[in-house]
């Protein structure tokens, strides 16, 4: 197998006799694309997809553990048959039937039409298990952040939820769509309770995109209800829709950032039967947002919001959604650029942890930790997707350095262990990496409102779906995994 991995020995540590550490998975066939979503299966090895490099290539790797790389099988590329285009957009878990799907866009048999794509594979064998393609009729499809999610369905057997944005030439707008397939073979289901695969239409006024993001099955009704966050293109609106699985009862609120601008969405994650926790970043008043908001009817419970000195509007602030542990503590990464004058004016990777209750946690004696790349200066950074252990003592965030431009998975201790300001960590990676506690920025009271039940949403059935449409998976070759351990 060819691993060509970096090792070195974990240093520090939070949890036990581990520390953290910061892998940069690469290969010949996936090239350096940046890591867009992560899973973790039931022994915390990381699976992971990427846009990748060449875009011909639906990318699938996996990092075990211990940072290094997993088995040959596990790193993979497929096309779409008659298509130019493969793009890793989300990848899921199933521990009930030890599978492990992926998600991302590619181009219809045509060459024309953008479509989305839904892969289930097996853990170490090359070919994949099955393989579709779905898309509107008539307009380009595509997924973005954290679009999939594999749950129980209403009769109580396993699917894939996701949700996806299609052009309408007639709006001259994206609306968002989430449909379900079974987890066994792909077949489409009708998430709604209608006929021909139907699923939840979101939609808003003319001209107006809407974006969805970060699905997710709810686990504590007793009727199982989808829900995906989303932002629009106009007005400044970011917040949650969703559905009762089989039938049309569907919910769907919207929120404002008090600087009255537009922003970007992180996402959303269940805080219990009656919650929501959902992310979001204004882009005027620079600052990340974690809300608690009611499911019935968006009431806002509280809120939070973080700016980082000197943050600069630069259009490229990245959110993760909320992930949470057993005790319901909550962990949000994200990206920004800020002028502050340490080791380098960059864009850094910061994250945060509140209890329950919307408490800032301390870190290690602070409130934030932060990671980057150097030299950093004006060139972006992108967090995406976060995830984390079974065991409660790791976070792992992906996405992309600034320089020199690597895709990232981070293996960080949730007690914010592993930091040595006075000095990079060990060099084993492309470009040189700090983990540090010392980013300034304050943590206060967040001024979000409540909108409305914003836009649109209803049933819809033209939700075409192609079997078999995805060339068989190839193995990727000359794997390598650069290593650093946490200061």
């Amino acid at each position: 197998m060819p691993l060509g991995v970096f090792k070195v020995a974990l240093l520090g540590s939070g949890a036990g006799s581990e520390s953290g550490w910061v892998v940069e998975p690469t290969t010949s066939t996936h090239g350096d694309g940046w890591i867009y979503g992560v899973a973790l299966d039931s022994e915390n090895n990381v699976w992971f997809t990427q846009l990748a490099s060449s875009v011909n290539q639906l990318p699938i790797g996996q990092v075990m553990a211990d940072g290094t790389a997993g088995a040959a099988n596990n790193w993979k590329s497929m096309d779409p048959k008659g298509g130019n285009y493969g793009s890793g957009r989300g990848v899921a878990i199933d521990s009930t039937n030890g599978k492990i799907y992926l998600a991302g866009d590619g181009i219809n048999d045509a060459g024309s039409q953008y479509e989305t794509l839904f892969v289930g594979m097996t853990d170490g064998t090359l070919v994949q298990d099955w393989d579709v393609m779905r898309a509107y009729s008539s307009g380009h499809t595509f997924f973005y952040q954290t679009p999939i999610v594999v749950g129980s369905n209403h009769l109580g057997g396993r699917s894939l939820f996701s949700s996806a944005y299609i052009y309408d030439s007639s709006q001259s707008h994206y609306f968002a769509v989430t449909g379900q397939n079974a987890a066994s073979d792909g077949a489409k289901e009708n998430m709604t309770g209608g006929s021909s695969g139907s699923v939840i239409r979101f939609y808003g006024a003319y001209g107006q995109t809407i974006y969805p993001v970060s699905t997710i099955r709810a686990t504590t009704s007793s009727n199982p209800w989808v829900y995906a966050a989303f932002v629009t293109s106009t007005q400044g609106r970011t917040g949650f829709y969703g559905c009762q699985v089989n039938t049309t009862t569907y919910n769907r609120r919207a929120y404002t950032f008090n600087s009255g601008t537009t922003g970007s969405i992180g996402g959303i994650a269940e805080c219990d039967a009656t919650y929501l926790y959902l992310t979001c970043y204004d882009y005027t008043g620079n600052t990340m947002h974690l809300l608690k908001v009611a499911k019935s009817d968006g009431a806002i419970s509280w809120q939070r919001k973080v700016a980082v000195t000197s943050m600069s509007a630069s259009g490229n602030q990245y959110v993760t959604p909320p992930v949470l542990d057993s005790s319901g503590n909550i962990y949000v990464a994200w990206t920004g650029f800020d002028s502050q004058s340490i080791v380098d004016t960059a864009y850094r990777v910061h994250w945060m942890s509140w209890d329950s209750s919307g408490n800032v946690r301390t870190l290690d004696g602070t409130t934030m930790k932060s990671f980057f790349c150097v030299p950093g200066h004006g060139s972006p950074a992108y967090v995406s997707a976060m995830d984390i252990s079974s065991d409660d003592n790791f976070i792992y965030p992906c996405g992309q350095t600034n320089s020199p431009a690597d895709p990232f998975i981070g293996k960080f201790p949730t007690d914010g262990t592993g930091t040595d300001n006075s000095s990079a960590l060990s060099g084993n990676t492309d470009g040189t990496y700090y983990y540090r506690n010392d980013i300034a920025h304050t943590e206060s009271a967040g001024n979000m409102s409540y909108d409305s039940e914003y836009a649109n949403i209803s049933n819809w059935a033209d939700w075409n779906q192609v079997d078999d449409d995805v060339n068989d998976a190839t193995q990727a070759s000359s794997v390598a995994v650069r290593l650093d351990a946490l200061a």
